[in-house]
């Protein structure tokens, strides 16, 4: 009796059947083609984080690094929706991140950026997305030691913007891939490290987060 056939075998014969008809001159195409070779590299990209497909919110209050956070979530996960507010109430989306950042730093952020008083800048914290952050961390007993919960989780503010050249901080980012690997169970391919790695392309010109 013959054996069945994986998905994953009929996916893979489709690549090589693919390859085939692009390759219709190259007269070592053909019963030649290696499908057990096309079948090993499907394997190996089938968990990469770009195939991954969900929603993804970014909710936070100002000043915290949810710019920077949406951008390497863009990247990393280029087929998923992301989308980004102040709110820090989920709707409806498969997981909603929220960078954890020092209250007191943010403050001082929206104070210089502003250039307003420190009753100013909590008011405008606690008013797009301080508040709702409180009660998040509340409903799901969220803290510094506790990042995560179903479908919810805290991003140290560290692991988002590494000084340029410190080998400390190059390991809390590495430690932001690892996180997000674990969050969407996939892998984040060493090209896509380097694409979005700040520290490593400082001297290139390239946008590198601020601390403040």
């Amino acid at each position: 009796m013959a054996r069945s056939t994986t998905a994953l075998e009929r996916r893979a014969t489709a690549l090589v059947l693919l390859a085939c008809n692009l390759r219709r001159s190259d007269a070592r195409c053909g019963d030649s083609c290696r499908i057990a070779e096309t079948t090993r590299h499907f394997s190996e990209t089938a968990g990469w984080c770009a195939n991954v497909r969900t929603r993804v919110s970014v909710d936070t209050p100002p000043r915290t690094g949810s710019t920077v956070l949406y951008n390497i979530l863009r990247a990393v996960l280029p087929n998923a929706t992301v989308t980004k507010g102040h709110s820090t109430i989920s709707k409806g989306h498969t997981m909603q991140l929220t960078p954890l950042r020092h209250p007191l730093d943010s403050l001082v952020s929206l104070m210089v950026r502003d250039r307003i008083s420190l009753l100013a800048a909590y008011n405008e914290y606690a008013t797009w997305g301080g508040r709702n952050l409180a009660e998040l961390q509340l409903r799901y007993n969220l803290s510094a030691t506790r990042l995560e919960a179903p479908g919810v989780a805290l991003i140290p503010y560290d692991e988002l913007a590494p000084r340029p050249g410190s080998a400390s901080d190059e390991r809390l980012f590495e430690r932001l891939f690892l996180r997000l690997e674990r969050l969407f169970h996939c892998t984040v391919p060493s090209h896509t490290r380097e694409h979005v790695r700040p520290a490593r392309h400082a001297h290139e010109g390239r946008a590198v987060p601020h601390r403040w």
